[in-house]
């Protein structure tokens, strides 16, 4: 009796820490997930977010970004060219 119970603590434990970790939530569409699309001339990017199941879209209005499409799965975003630093006196 107490090894059964020992091994479905473990199973919950280990269900925990599998949904815990962002990669297993990303993998199976549960939450949505961004990439660059394309790069223009001048730095700017086309962004492509895909909708998850548990957050919907991704939101870039707070990196500057504006939407560029409404509806569907997929949204395009378009984002100002990052912004890059050195080191002082270079």
């Amino acid at each position: 009796m107490l090894v059964r119970l020992g091994i479905a603590a473990l199973l919950v434990v280990l269900v925990i820490v599998v949904l815990r970790g962002t990669w297993a939530l990303h993998a199976s569409g549960m939450l949505g997930s961004c990439s660059v699309w394309s790069t223009g001339s001048d730095g700017t990017q086309e962004v492509r977010c895909v909708k998850g199941t548990l957050d919907g879209h991704p939101d870039l209005s707070g990196k500057a970004c504006t939407l560029q499409t409404l509806g569907g799965s997929v949204q395009f975003w378009s984002c100002p060219a990052p912004i890059n630093s050195a080191p002082a006196g270079v």
